[in-house]
């Protein structure tokens, strides 16, 4: 975030400090299903006003200074800022987004130094471009490698939705000169967000699929770009040329979660927004074993296979 739009006065409180993504690592029960300890980074999309603005930064600027200088890449000004900017006077953030997320990273990678390793980087819309810029830092500066063995390197994907484009052609030489690094873009193939910026580049491999197609949206065309119905579309593309048919058993409820998205054929008992609601609401939606969501009210409750989807 650049510093004319942040308060520049000592913070007692979190001040301008903004959740926007996590790190986490596979558990021991984890591992064992999936044959690996993965380190997770997930970036969220945009949020608010603020980041809104961000996103309009469309300016390049130089990104060598944590890529290489070789290319000197130029990425998109208000993300590479936004991840990188640090508020030393933050009593609880004083650190930029990347000092913290690299730090995390070292820590597990050191803690786990020899088991087998992968790193995954997630995000949507803005969090999909910091994600990528994110992936491309970590294997750069070598926070894929223990400390203390430079030689061992553990492979970084990141698979991100609806990803804009980050960067020049200076970028994309740089990503595409590195090993262990490999990024997925999912776009939605109406989806306008993943077309700009204009005159960017988009680095790594697409997968296109094509949500208007599903017949559990109400309205497609003006939900294109959220990501539970990403989501939903990945569940059930069947390829641009297919059809849409549901080959993963994903939660329909999950669709409304912050929008009004599923079709009149869905049960109506599925509130809309029901994640950003009154609490009243909230607290009348709750979460199986399975992962699944359920509406907890009356005969409903009852009905599991009905709340459920």
């Amino acid at each position: 975030m650049s510093e004319n739009t942040l308060a520049k006065e000592p913070k007692n409180s979190a001040g301008n400090s903004k959740w926007i993504g996590f790190v986490a690592v596979t558990t021991d029960e984890g591992m064992e299903v999936l044959g690996r300890r993965d380190i997770l980074i997930s970036w969220r999309g945009t949020l608010g006003t603020v980041e809104a603005l961000i996103d309009l930064k469309f300016g390049k600027v130089p990104a060598s200074e944590i890529l290489d200088k070789e290319n000197d890449p130029q990425v998109h000004e208000g993300w590479y800022n936004y991840y990188t900017w640090s508020e030393p006077s933050s009593k609880y953030n004083p650190t930029s987004s990347r000092d913290q997320v690299l730090a995390a990273v070292r820590e597990l990678v050191d803690q786990y130094k020899d088991e087998e390793i992968s790193i995954t980087v997630t995000g949507h819309s803005m969090g999909a471009a910091i994600g990528t810029l994110n992936a491309t830092d970590i294997v750069v500066n070598g926070y894929n490698k223990p400390k203390d063995q430079p030689n061992k390197t553990f492979p970084v994907t990141a698979i991100v939705f609806a990803s804009p484009r980050l960067g020049d052609e200076g970028f994309l030489n740089c990503f595409s000169n590195l090993k262990n690094l490999n990024v997925l873009r999912v776009t939605n193939d109406q989806d306008p967000v993943p077309n700009l910026p204009p005159k960017y580049e988009h680095v790594g491999q697409e997968l296109v699929i094509d949500t208007t197609k599903s017949e559990y949206l109400k309205d497609p065309e003006n939900t294109l770009h959220e990501l539970e119905v990403y989501l939903h579309g990945v569940a059930g593309t069947q390829g641009v040329a297919g059809g849409f048919k549901l080959e993963v058993a994903r939660d329909l409820t999950l669709v409304n979660k912050t929008i009004d998205g599923l079709s009149d054929k869905v049960p109506s008992h599925i509130f809309v927004k029901w994640w950003t609601e009154k609490v009243e609401k909230k607290m009348g939606m709750a979460q199986l074993d399975d992962g699944s969501w359920v509406f907890l009210d009356g005969e409903i409750a009852e009905d599991n296979e009905v709340a459920k989807l």
